[in-house]
């Protein structure tokens, strides 16, 4: 039985590592690849979630440009790999 315990426990320290980009939905983002206005391109952030950092790529509903530096929240995701900003 203490056999069947000690490995239960340390099987449940098992994670998968996976990072799930629906998590960056309302997390701050600092802008790392300039955001053009909407609809006219890509443009890449970094945000940190589930204590890692994380690099998207980014369009944006503003109509001027997102600079690099600026701090910026994602507000939904697009796609696997592509999620909206707005300005901070």
């Amino acid at each position: 039985y203490a056999m069947y315990r000690l490995m239960r426990s340390i099987y449940n320290l098992q994670s998968s590592g996976n990072v799930d980009i629906r998590n960056a939905v309302g997390q701050p983002a600092r802008i790392y690849v300039p955001v053009p206005p909407s609809g006219t391109g890509k443009g890449k952030v970094q945000v940190t979630l589930q204590g890692r950092t994380m690099e998207y790529e980014a369009v944006s509903g503003e109509t001027a440009t997102l600079p690099t530096g600026e701090n910026v929240v994602v507000d939904a995701v697009v796609s696997n790999d592509v999620v909206r900003v707005v300005k901070a």
